[in-house]
This record gives C-alpha cells, sequence and structure tokens, in this order.
C-alpha cells in the first residue's frame, strides 16, 4: 500500500470515529439559501487554535463565501479558502478554512424544510458539540510506542529522518487519551509518508488509539 493510500485510511478511520454532521450553508441569510448536510470533521492548529478548519473525506461544493456550521451549534463559520490534500496521486481530504461569524450572526440549526440531507462518505484534534472525546487508554499503549521506536530506530537510515521521527512519536504517545491525539496522529502520518511499508505493521494499532 502506497503512502496515499495508507493516510486516506487514516483519515477515513478518524472520519469514521469521529465524524459529525456538518450543514453547509449556500447564499446565506438570502432568500435563495440552500442548506445540505455531509458528514465531517471541525478541527484547528495546534499551536493556532484561531485557525479553524473543517475536513471531509470528499471534494465537495464549498466555495469561498459559503457558510458552516456543526449541526446542533448556534455557531457559524465563513469559509474563506479551500484545497485539496493529495499524496502520491491519492486523494486525501478536503479542507474548508473558516473564520467565525460574529456574534449577532450566529444562528440555531436550521429546523425549516429548506434542507437538503446529503449522505457523504464511509460508515481530525476535534471537539463536537463541545462534548469531551477524550478516551482511557491502557498501559498496552506503551508497548504500541516502545514498538513504533524499535521499527524506526533500526530501518530509518537517514539520522534527521530518524530523530525526526522518534520525536514525533513521542509527542504522539504523550497525546495519547487526549482531544490532541488527531491532530498529533495526522502530524505523524505526514512525516512518516516516505516511510509507510516499514512502518505499517504497527500503524493499525496508532489507529486504535484514536478512540
Amino acid at each position: 500500500m502506497n503512502a496515499g493510500k495508507m493516510l486516506k485510511k487514516g483519515f477515513n478511520t478518524i472520519m469514521s470515529r469521529m465524524g459529525g454532521p456538518i450543514l453547509i450553508h449556500k447564499d446565506y441569510e438570502t432568500s435563495e439559501q440552500v442548506t445540505s448536510e455531509v458528514k465531517g470533521l471541525k478541527n484547528s492548529k495546534e499551536n493556532d487554535p484561531s485557525h479553524v478548519m473543517f475536513q471531509f473525506d470528499k471534494a465537495l461544493d464549498i466555495s469561498p463565501g459559503d457558510v458552516l456550521q456543526q449541526k446542533g451549534s448556534n455557531t457559524v463559520w465563513h469559509v474563506h479558502d479551500v484545497e485539496d490534500h493529495i499524496t502520491s496521486g491519492e486523494f486525501i481530504y478536503f479542507e474548508a478554512h473558516v473564520q467565525k461569524a460574529p456574534v449577532t450572526e450566529n444562528i440555531p440549526t436550521p429546523t425549516n424544510n429548506n434542507i437538503i440531507y446529503n449522505v457523504s462518505g464511509p460508515n481530525a484534534r476535534v471537539n463536537v458539540n463541545s462534548s469531551d472525546n477524550s478516551v482511557n487508554f491502557s498501559s498496552s499503549s506503551n508497548e504500541i510506542f516502545d514498538e513504533l521506536r524499535s521499527l524506526i530506530s533500526k530501518n530509518i537510515a537517514d539520522d534527521n529522518e530518524r530523530e525526526t521521527l522518534l520525536a514525533q512519536s513521542k509527542e504522539l504517545q504523550a497525546a495519547a487519551g487526549t482531544d490532541n491525539y488527531i491532530g498529533k496522529y495526522q502530524d505523524f502520518m505526514a512525516i512518516a509518508s516516505n516511510h509507510i511499508t516499514v512502518l505499517t505493521p504497527i500503524l493499525p494499532a496508532l489507529a486504535s488509539l484514536l478512540g
């Protein structure tokens, strides 16, 4: 399995476990407004929580100027940029970068009949409706990371890449059981994409810690 397919598989695992309903508002607050519902993730950059994005497992008709909203939340987000994430020719996910609307623009989740429900994707630090998504994990997770570091140490010849991956593995382990694990997992997979073959034996175990 190439790097792109492995990253796609990892993202689909995150989506399956942590994804929730996202409302897409077209022509927001106009007489032409149309709202559709898809499955997605609300996420943010680890070192810049004000940089918020919504991620989806397939390309969608979302453009700058559209408005996104987690179903059940009164907060709405204006889309200012979109991009496809592709690795080794494989589509990984679609991302919409957003800015929070002023409080006066926040609205309740629509309940009228002007909603189109679409099915999206298969059956990310993510907070869904502000709930606590942290998970408890057993001491066996330590064995997972011990094995991960062993694979890195024995199979990555380049000193800089090996040290980078070892450092990332420690950050990943520290985040296990917290909402930060998803972001750390994505960061690690991006860096490890050139060594997927070597790390394949341990990747399912890392994904199992997503919750």
